[in-house]
């Protein structure tokens, strides 16, 4: 799996599991590995991203209904 992708699934996780230091961790990791920044912020406050690529999106809503 790419990384960027790994990120957006350990982002949403961490958020939706309220674990505020992986979850600060894996922002910034997010945002290194090239997934948008506003999205990776969007999805760090429990807000729906709107700038994902399309895989991005695939994982997000995946893990999103998972969770």
């Amino acid at each position: 799996m790419p990384e960027h992708i790994k990120e957006v699934v350990i982002l949403v996780c961490t958020t939706l599991w309220q674990a505020e230091f992986p979850r600060r961790i894996h922002l910034k990791r997010a945002k290194a590995t090239g997934v948008d920044a506003h999205s990776a912020d969007c999805i760090a406050v429990g807000t729906t991203p709107k700038a994902l690529g399309e895989k991005e999106q695939v994982a997000y809503e995946f893990c999103s209904a998972l969770l």
